[in-house]
């Protein structure tokens, strides 16, 4: 079991097939308003609270689940805004993930600072993404909203797109923006410095 925090508001937990049997948990079947997976979930976030330091206690929490890439399961801990009435509940993904047709490109996503992208480099590693990434800064004195960029290669299109891409997608949205477009290329060709040109990805997760 890896139990990674994102940010203060977010935890990620990492379940493999062992964990799932010792929890008596399926990806399939996973639904919050069971108490064997209530029980599952909190006695995991009572360990994360030790480990880490992260109190899902304190507050409304959403819980979204996915089925693991290589089996097991990711399970997702967010906490609500302060006011905002939600309920604890268990999203949970049952489709299988779809082919791939076509050939991998490549996107951009841009950073207003750098620990917004250091965040999602962590959670990319987490993810266990391997795919190429290369990181841009904007020269010095620029006034581009955008400071940091990163570049990832995508595998696409989908012939329908997962709950898991979808969710993956959503998540980098909070901290960045996509910004895949030949003009976004040319520009940061341009005017910005590449200042980790391979395994962006691992490389800026190490020190995030």
């Amino acid at each position: 079991m890896e139990l990674t925090p994102i940010g203060k508001e977010k935890l990620e937990i990492a379940l493999t097939p062992k964990d799932m049997e010792r929890f008596h948990l399926t990806a399939e079947l996973l639904d919050y308003k069971n108490t064997e997976t209530r029980r599952a979930v909190w006695t995991i976030l009572d360990t994360a609270k030790r480990k880490t330091g992260f109190d899902a206690a304190d507050g409304k929490i959403r819980i979204d689940a996915l089925p693991g890439k290589e089996g097991g399961c990711v399970i997702f801990i967010t906490k609500t805004p302060n006011g905002v009435d939600k309920k604890e509940n268990m999203n949970s993904a049952k489709e299988k993930y779809p082919a791939l047709v076509g050939k991998p490109r490549k996107i951009i996503y841009g950073f207003a600072n750098l620990t917004d992208l250091l965040h999602v480099c962590l959670f990319l590693r987490a993810r266990g993404y391997r795919g190429e990434s290369n990181a841009f800064m904007e020269a010095e004195g620029s006034r581009a909203k955008n400071k940091y960029y990163l570049s990832l290669t995508e595998s696409a299109p989908y012939r329908e797109k997962s709950p898991y891409a979808v969710f993956e997608s959503m998540f980098i949205a909070e901290f960045g923006k996509k910004l895949s477009d030949e003009h976004t290329f040319a520009y940061i060709n341009e005017h910005c410095e590449c200042f980790c040109e391979s395994g962006a990805v691992e490389v800026l997760a190490e020190i995030a």
